[in-house]
C-alpha cells in the first residue's frame, strides 16, 4: 500500500523511485500496489503536484501504483 507521506518533497504515491526502483526492482515485489484511502486525490489537494484528476492518476500510474482506493481519479 502506498502512503500519504512524502520523501524529499516527493509524494510516495507518485514516486517512481519508491514504487518501482526500490519496491519492485530492488526488493523484487511482484504483487500489486494499492493506494491508501484518498491518496491520489491528495496529489491535487494536499501535495499540490497535480492540477486535476488526470494528472494525479498519471503521476501515480507512471510511478507504479496499480489500484486506487476511494476517489475517481482512475476512471
Amino acid at each position: 500500500m502506498s502512503s500519504y507521506n512524502a520523501r524529499n518533497r516527493e509524494p510516495n504515491s507518485a514516486s517512481k523511485f519508491m514504487l518501482t526502483d526500490i519496491l519492485r526492482d530492488r526488493f523484487g515485489f511482484r504483487g500489486y500496489v494499492y493506494s491508501d484511502w484518498g491518496v491520489i486525490d491528495m496529489l491535487k489537494n494536499f501535495h499540490k503536484t497535480a492540477d486535476n484528476d488526470f494528472e494525479a492518476a498519471s503521476q501515480a500510474l507512471t510511478a507504479g501504483l496499480d489500484v486506487e482506493a476511494s476517489s475517481l481519479c482512475f476512471k
